[in-house]
């Protein structure tokens, strides 16, 4: 009677399983962002500082989203401080970037980061003009250092954490407002582990 009572069990554990795997494989996870939401996020590790060439240090600090409806992309800005070391002395100078970005997922981390950024508008008085295309330059390496190391947004709580490593993006938009991230499961990967 036991034998029995194992195997049945053993079975309905089995069918229950293989149906929640088959249903997972069918279902896409939606995660919803505000701009709030994702400038707090982007703003916990400001102001981020790096020197290069040693002669041009770059400080980027009070970031903002712009969240564009329709668009598959996240519209943000930042604040910037160019000091120019010339002879001895360091030029501060302090302006703002306009700019765009793609989201990336890492399903190892739950972690989506801002990639492949675009300079929209770029805009620092003062800077000589020996220097304008160095500092240019320079503002975008510290750009793709800063959203590289930072996520916008990390996924949280238990539920997220177990489906997570298993799910690739799928879709990104803009509606009401909102940065909709889709997530999928991941073909490639075995949902049963």
């Amino acid at each position: 009677m036991t034998k029995r009572y194992w195997f049945i069990s053993s079975f309905v554990a089995v069918l229950l399983i293989g149906g929640g795997v088959f249903f997972a494989a069918k279902k896409n996870y939606e995660y919803r962002f505000t701009e709030l939401q994702l400038q707090e996020k982007l703003g916990q590790r400001l102001p981020f500082n790096k020197t290069y060439l040693y002669v041009f240090d770059v400080t980027l600090d009070g970031p903002r989203v712009d969240l564009i409806e329709g668009s598959d992309r996240v519209a943000a800005g930042i604040d910037i401080v160019l000091n120019i070391k010339i002879g001895g002395g360091a030029v501060p100078l302090t302006g703002a970037v306009d700019l765009s970005g793609a989201i990336d997922y890492q399903s190892e981390t739950g972690e989506f980061f801002l990639i492949d950024p675009i300079i929209e508008s770029l805009a620092i008085d003062g800077v000589p003009e020996r220097y304008a295309d160095q500092s240019r330059s320079v503002i975008e390496s510290a750009l793709a250092a800063y959203y590289e190391t930072r996520p916008i947004y990390t996924l949280e709580g238990t539920d997220a954490a177990k489906v997570a490593g298993r799910l690739l993006l799928k879709d990104v938009t803009v509606r009401n407002e909102e940065l909709v991230v889709t997530l999928g499961l991941d073909k490639n990967k075995n949902p049963a582990h």
